[in-house]
């Protein structure tokens, strides 16, 4: 977890005369302090070796890539929805190749599985597991008032960023997209390696 202090944080969120700068853009490192990420090391040993097994399973010419066909066809989720497998794929393939490697692959699970798992905790009343990840979305108050975040300042200027459609509900998919962007530009890589 990233170590910042109040004053760090409180630095970040204000301009000069003490007013909150709701509209100044969130440091990412202070919304990764403010979630708690940690990468791999929210993971034990087997999560961490059984995160390449999908891989394994869709690589289905055995190239050691994917391709968003490979995504398709071999994932129950991506079947009939080409759009969530190009976002998967394009969030995967960190180096602009068209395709995914088996370490970007980890990485990718690495900061979507903690993503998810910390935006069940935002929102402890809700029974995540009724409800298909696909449809995952929360209010705005339910997240600016989340005793997981604590800083409803901070939490509501975090809310303003992910919810990228500015409709006051924030979708699974919109958090995801910046959450990891976030988590790829603050994260060292060897808390996101999995080797």
């Amino acid at each position: 977890m990233f170590r910042l202090t109040t004053l760090t944080i409180a630095t970040c969120i204000t301009i000069g005369s003490g007013v909150a700068a709701s509209a100044a853009p969130v440091d990412p490192a202070v919304a990764m302090n403010l979630l708690g990420v940690q990468g791999e090391v929210s993971f034990n040993t087997s999560e961490i070796a059984n995160l390449d097994r999908p891989f394994y399973r869709s690589d289905q010419n055995g190239d050691g890539y994917l391709s968003e066909s490979e995504y398709i066809s071999s994932s129950p989720h991506f079947r009939g929805n080409p759009q969530g497998a190009r976002g998967f794929l394009g969030a995967s393939d960190n180096n602009g190749d068209g395709r995914v490697s088996r370490d970007e692959y980890v990485q990718n699970r690495i900061i979507t599985d903690e993503a998810k798992s910390i935006f069940e905790m935002i929102d402890q009343d809700t029974n995540w597991d009724s409800i298909s990840a696909f449809r995952w979305q929360m209010t705005r108050s339910a997240f600016v008032d989340s005793s997981y975040l604590g800083n409803s300042q901070l939490a509501s200027q975090l809310f303003d960023e992910f919810d990228s459609d500015n409709d006051g509900q924030l979708q699974l998919r919109e958090y995801l997209v910046r959450y990891g962007r976030w988590a790829r530009q603050v994260l060292r890589q060897d808390m996101l390696d999995s080797h």
